[in-house]
């Protein structure tokens, strides 16, 4: 038999170096980069090396795969078009330069989308990191290297994304956490998860490489267009949706769209095949400049065609790592005009799928109107209200009738009836009266005086508020993430302004891989879904939550065992204390006596039957026990092993159990000595003549 040539088989053919596959394919890191990014390629890890650790495999069949990727010709055209302009610039031909940068070679993304996503359904089930980091770069300043085409591009596409769950109620769970606020969404009978960071302001960091980012942005754009256009294209609405401008300078995701039903949306321009490529053409020309801008250290990037592996960390990895959620400024602006009124309703329902809609989602917050507060997180607040039934959602400075400069909570209570601010109680005290109170409260207009009578809830995040609606409930911004992961509107009471919040518990845990353990709170709110109305007071004396408004009173004295309050009369406490000396008192030693024979008897019959119990239980653990351990014996040592791996989780999950059970064990006896009072000393005579010394 002859011997096998080395190098024929196994690991050799099937797997392939980065410095192989950059000299076959002729392009360079940059562009193989992207490349495989856009056609979802990534490294492997073989068990052998053949050609060292420390090099990047991928396997031939991809690197095959990709010489056929018509994309190819194009990156090669853009190296050399790059070439020719660096060319013209350095002999100052700026005519040239000019000319040379408006015919660079273009691109679309279409047949990678058909390709990757053959179906509508497979590309809503990758929808999750593109819309995450749809919603970091809509967040990120507009700052080199990224360009405020992309920002826009992204503020835009996710408030579309928004407004279709909001008018179609998609929404199920939502979760506010350190980075950002989570949100998942029934669209298509596919779940989806996404991050929304915080708005804060940040700076760039310097040892990212937005270039991979980009990428990825320019395929999950592509992707997103698609997705949004076939959504809206299926409820009969046009698309793109008529942008109202002054909504979304305020930042708001849901109202900063106008759309309805065919009729009502015929004034929006309609969208063709056309237009979603030159879409995806700008966006592959923001790439394509933002790479040409950055100038190319050819040592480095032949250093870098090395397999040492070292910046190679997202060739293709970075598509299954979710994109951290960054932080970040920038109101989302959209193209557009409209004249409708900002803090407009969204009709729940209107055009939705069969099947999209949840009886639950559309219930929470039924006919609820809410001001939010200028210092809450109005865009999202505004998304997860809207999408859950509630009839209307105003931000603070956009009250009608009112400028929104100054307080806005007392400047609304102050035009509604029956408040009084601190300023009109000083004027009053004065000697001004009624009429120099009434001045020096502003004057609201018939509209703000008529929507201030409708508001039922004003959500804040202030320590204290001045100047409250008598009808309104003033709550927290965690009310309403808790209120749509428990399925129903909870007590307000537990929320209050100013007061200690519930826990914030994630509707992403599930209780069986925490061996069934069930959260305090949790065990509350399936209280609250039973009707048990005294949740609320023993949340207050659980967790310390809310704050008391005296509109509850409790009845003095001892507590019995269903909660009531035992009432001593005076005359029953006086007779027990004296005893008496007639012939009544000594009949009622002896039913005493008799009753607490009757009682030990009780007694040691209930200690028999409880030991008789515990005898059975462990008699019958024990029996359960060795029939395990039989039928353990009776196994293969396959069957044996795959036992042991499926039972593995449930101890795991158990032991997790066990520590959160012993762990919320010693929170509650640290709270409960918390508020023990102190023991008292009383102090001597002499020791206190001392002390007067």
């Amino acid at each position: 038999m002859r011997p096998l040539k080395k190098g024929t088989r196994g690991n050799a053919v099937l797997y392939i170096t980065r410095t192989k596959a950059l000299r076959k394919l002729q392009v360079s890191l940059k562009d193989f980069r992207r490349l495989c990014i856009l056609k979802g390629i990534f490294p492997r890890e073989p068990k052998k090396k053949v050609e060292g650790p420390n090099k990047t495999y991928y396997l031939r069949k991809d690197v095959a795969f990709l010489a056929h990727e018509p994309l190819l010709a194009t990156f090669r055209a853009s190296s050399a078009h790059a070439k020719k302009i660096r060319r013209a610039a350095a002999k100052k031909q700026h005519d040239v330069v000019a000319a040379l940068k408006a015919s660079r070679p273009r691109y679309t993304l279409e047949h990678i989308i058909r390709e990757r996503y053959p179906t509508f359904e497979a590309a809503l089930r990758d929808l999750d990191d593109a819309l995450s980091l749809v919603a970091l770069f809509a967040s990120l300043p507009a700052a080199k290297p990224i360009q405020p085409t992309v920002v826009v591009t992204a503020s835009r596409l996710l408030a579309e994304f928004t407004h279709y769950v909001a008018r179609t109620g998609g929404l199920r769970k939502a979760f506010a956490s350190v980075k950002g606020y989570y949100f998942q969404a029934l669209v298509g009978g596919e779940l989806i998860t996404w991050c929304v960071p915080h708005r804060f302001s940040q700076q760039l960091p310097a040892d990212v490489d937005y270039r991979v980012m980009l990428t990825f942005m320019e395929l999950y754009t592509a992707v997103l267009h698609v997705v949004n256009y076939k959504l809206y294209a299926s409820t009969g609405w046009a698309y793109p949706p008529v942008a109202d401008r002054s909504a979304t300078a305020s930042g708001r995701l849901v109202t900063s769209f106008v759309t309805g039903p065919p009729a009502a949306a015929a004034a929006a321009p309609a969208i063709s095949k056309d237009a979603i490529a030159a879409a995806q053409t700008r966006m592959a020309d923001v790439v394509a400049a933002t790479a040409a801008t950055e100038e190319d250290d050819e040592e480095e990037e032949g250093g870098n065609n090395g397999d040492t592996g070292d910046g190679d960390a997202m060739d293709g990895t970075a598509g299954a790592t979710p994109p951290t959620p960054a932080t970040g400024a920038g109101a989302p602006v959209a193209d557009g005009g409209g004249d409708e009124p900002t803090g407009m309703a969204v009709e729940a329902g209107d055009g939705a799928p069969p099947g999209e809609r949840s009886a639950a989602s559309e219930t929470i917050f039924a006919g609820a109107v809410i001001v939010l507060g200028r210092e809450t997180p109005v865009p999202e607040l505004e998304f997860a209200l809207l999408s859950c039934g509630a009839a209307r959602v105003v931000a603070e400075g956009d009250i009608p009738g009112g400028d929104g400069d100054g307080d806005g909570t007392a400047a609304a209570a102050a035009s509604a009836p029956g408040v009084v601010l601190p300023k009109q109680k000083k004027m009053q005290k004065k000697g001004g009266g009624e009429a120099a109170a009434a001045a020096a409260a502003p004057v609201g207009t018939s509209a703000r005086d008529a929507f201030l009578a409708t508001v039922t809830h004003w959500v804040a995040d202030r320590p204290s508020i001045r100047g409250r609606l008598l009808r309104a409930e003033y709550v927290q911004p965690q009310w309403v993430f808790d209120s749509i992961n428990a399925g129903l509107p909870l007590p307000p009471a537990m929320y209050a302004v100013g007061g200690k919040l519930p826990p914030h518990l994630s509707p992403f845990v599930d209780p069986s891989s925490e061996g069934g353990y069930v959260p305090r709170f949790q065990a509350m709110i399936d209280r609250i879904r039973a009707g048990d109305e005294s949740v609320v007071a023993e949340a207050a004396a659980a967790f310390g939550v809310g704050a008391d408004d005296g509109e509850g009173e409790r009845l003095p004295g001892p507590v019995g065992r269903g909660g009531e309050a035992v009432v001593t009369l005076p005359g029953d406490a006086a007779g027990a204390d004296a005893g008496g000396g007639n012939d009544a008192g000594d009949v009622d030693g002896a039913e005493e006596g008799k009753e607490d024979e009757d009682e030990e008897e009780e007694e040691e019959e209930e200690e028999d039957v409880e030991e008789d119990e515990e005898v059975i239980a462990a008699r019958a653990a024990a029996e359960e026990a060795d029939a395990k351990r039989l039928a353990m014996t009776m196994m293969s040592k396959k069957k044996r092993k795959a036992y042991a791996a499926a039972t593995a989780a449930d101890r795991k999950g158990a032991a997790v159990g066990n520590r959160l059970t012993a762990k919320r064990a010693r929170i509650e006896a640290a709270e409960a000595a918390a508020a023990a009072p102190a023991p008292t000393t009383k102090r001597s005579k002499r020791s206190t003549r001392s002390a007067k010394a």
